[in-house]
């Protein structure tokens, strides 16, 4: 069984973003499962009013979820070689 959990939450600051004034905000990821675990950054941008950093958590949940479904794409498409062994 493959577990996901936000590990961590981090405020970047302010700056323009593509919605006008944004805040800044990195979220993270841990990932573990049989003979996996990784950890993965999401920044994101959220509206101002944002303080608690909610909007930001959703849009990077979003966001690793499409990340996560490309990559399962793109692994069914992989074809793996391995070194010839004599």
């Amino acid at each position: 069984m493959t577990n996901i959990q936000m590990t961590n939450l981090a405020y970047l600051g302010e700056g323009a973003g593509s919605e006008g004034q944004v805040r800044n905000w990195q979220v993270r990821f841990a990932i573990s499962g049989p003979g996996l675990s990784t950890i993965i950054e999401v920044s994101v941008e959220a509206p101002m009013d944002d303080v608690g950093g909610w909007k930001a958590q959703q849009r990077a949940l979003e966001r690793l979820r499409t990340f996560l479904s490309a990559a399962s794409e793109a692994a069914d498409d992989m074809q793996i070689g391995f070194p010839q062994t004599t």
